[in-house]
């Protein structure tokens, strides 16, 4: 289990692996998937994490995107 007083960007990057979908992630941080979704929409707008060209079902069937990391060396502003 993640550190619950860990900042959640921080949770996030440790549980994202690529090709999975925010449903996934948040079972992962033993998070609600409406958090990691505002956590992903974040993420991306800041070049951290990107969609991938994949796309999966969720349990209820519906299609979702894939997220991947983005290596922090690629990471917009990183040195």
């Amino acid at each position: 289990r993640l550190d619950a007083e860990r900042d959640p960007l921080e949770q996030l990057e440790r549980a994202l692996v690529a090709g999975n979908r925010a449903d996934e992630v948040a079972s992962r941080c033993h998070l609600d998937r409406h958090q990691i979704g505002r956590r992903l929409g974040e993420m991306e707008r800041k070049g951290m994490v990107r969609v991938t060209a994949n796309q999966r079902p969720t349990p209820k069937g519906r299609m979702a995107r894939c997220y991947a990391a983005v290596p922090p060396s690629e990471v917009r502003g990183a040195s």
